[in-house]
C-alpha cells in the first residue's frame, strides 16, 4: 500500500499523475527555489521524509511518475538516531508526537488544501 506502482510505471509510456496518501514516501526531484524546505525538527530523525512529503502535498505539489526516468537510493549506515530509537519507546513516542504538531501546523498554513483529513 504505501510503495510505488512498479508494474504501473513499468508500463507506462507518458507521465501519469499519482495519488498522495498518507506516510507515502516518493522519490520527489523540485526545484530548491520553489519547494518548501526540510523542516529541521525531523532532520536525522523519524519521520524527515514523510513530513517533506507532506509539506509538498498540502502546499500544493503534483506527484507525476516518469516512465523513463528513475533514481538509485545507496544505501548507507543507520544514524545513532535510529540506533537509539530501537531501543527506547521514548525516542519513537517524541518522534510521533513532533509529527502530529507538525501536520497540525502544516495544516493550519495550508487550510485551502485540507481536504485529506488524517484524522490524528
Amino acid at each position: 500500500l504505501y510503495q510505488t506502482n512498479y508494474p504501473e510505471w513499468r508500463s507506462a509510456n507518458e507521465n501519469y499523475p499519482i495519488t498522495w496518501f498518507w506516510h507515502y514516501e516518493p522519490y520527489v526531484m523540485v526545484r530548491t527555489r520553489e519547494a518548501p524546505w526540510y523542516d529541521l525538527t525531523f532532520i536525522e530523525r523519524y519521520f524527515d521524509k514523510v513530513s517533506h512529503i507532506y509539506h509538498l502535498y498540502k502546499s500544493g505539489f503534483e506527484f507525476w511518475g516518469l516512465p523513463h526516468a528513475y533514481s538509485v537510493h545507496m544505501p548507507h549506515a543507520d544514524s545513532s538516531n535510529k540506533l537509539i530509537a530501537r531501543y527506547l519507546r521514548i525516542f519513537w513516542t517524541c518522534a510521533n508526537q513532533a509529527y502530529k504538531k507538525f501536520t497540525a501546523k502544516i495544516d493550519l498554513m495550508y487550510p485551502a488544501n485540507s481536504t485529506y483529513n488524517i484524522g490524528l
